[in-house]
């Protein structure tokens, strides 16, 4: 007896018809321990970032403490310090009162927020704009600190040096530059000032600041004046005529008067009038006129 046995059909292992086909999916054959793994590696960027910056946080605060400490110690203060240099008695009676130059340094700093900081004030320009409003200074100086808040003003008076009398009792102050310095009609203050009086009979209005005489005809009023005293020669008036480059002098107790070229030397023509005043009295000769000294080397009377 035959007993027969079928072969079994080997599967194939190609693939399926579609639709049973065996697909392969990576998502669903993950175990649960790489869920975990990758919610762990999801997290920590998170992590790691919340920690640099709080890792920065004191470098921030450091920064903004050298910041806040930089600008204290470059800021500075809008009330200047006043300091007054080479100061003597006549000088001191020209000047105005320490307030008065201090409320002028506080609005010349409150112009401009560039001046309330070290490394962009213009001391040159706030010397020019402070110099500006007082012509009694000569020079103005704007002194920066190295530690401190607050700017100084140097400032240093300049020398009253002529009194001009346009009117009975109008006098006009000059200084050693020709500046008109102040206006007074104090005859006790220019007598103080012990300074010539010079009559101005130019007739030319003159206002407190500007320019009236060039600083050689100051300098040879002051010098002629001294050299004059210095030879025991009296003086009633200087005056300033209409003529130009002339000025005029009445000896006291004369009836004439003495012409001077005022842009001359004031020694040498001194010295004529001393040898002129010495001949005419050995001569016995007085003047009803002028004596006339401005060539220096000649000299005509009259």
């Amino acid at each position: 007896m035959k007993v027969s046995f079928k072969r079994r059909k080997k599967e194939s292992r190609q693939a399926k018809p579609p639709g049973v086909a065996n697909v392969f999916s990576y998502y669903a054959s993950r175990s649960p321990s790489s869920k975990v793994t990758e919610r762990y590696h999801d997290k920590k960027p998170a992590k790691q970032a919340r920690s640099v910056n709080w890792h920065m946080f004191p470098v921030w605060l450091a920064t903004v403490a050298i910041l806040i400490s930089l600008g204290y110690l470059l800021w500075l203060d809008i009330n200047p310090r006043i300091e007054v240099v080479a100061l003597t008695p006549e000088k001191e009676s020209i000047m105005q009162s320490t307030g008065t130059y201090q409320r002028a340094g506080q609005e010349i700093l409150s112009k401009s927020i560039f001046n309330r900081f070290k490394l962009t004030v213009d001391t040159n320009q706030l010397a020019s704009n402070f110099q500006a409003q007082f012509p009694e200074l000569s020079e103005v100086a704007v002194i920066t600190p190295i530690a401190g808040h607050r700017l100084t003003f140097e400032i240093k008076p300049t020398k009253p040096a002529v009194a001009l009398l346009s009117s009975a009792t109008d006098f006009t102050v000059l200084d050693e530059r020709g500046r008109a310095l102040f206006k007074t009609e104090n005859v006790n203050k220019i007598t103080a000032l012990n300074i010539p009086a010079v009559v101005d009979e130019t007739g030319i209005e003159v206002e407190v600041g500007d320019s009236v005489l060039p600083a050689e005809n100051v300098g040879f009023i002051t010098e002629l004046t001294r050299q004059l005293s210095a030879k025991d020669i009296p003086i009633q008036s200087v005056i300033l005529p209409l003529v130009a480059n002339e000025i005029h002098i009445k000896p006291a107790n004369q009836s004439y008067y003495i012409k001077f070229n005022i842009v001359g030397d004031a020694r040498l023509q001194a010295g004529s009038l001393v040898a002129t005043l010495r001949h005419l009295e050995r001569e016995g000769k007085t003047p009803s006129v002028y004596i006339d000294v401005r060539t220096g080397e000649k000299v005509y009377y009259q």
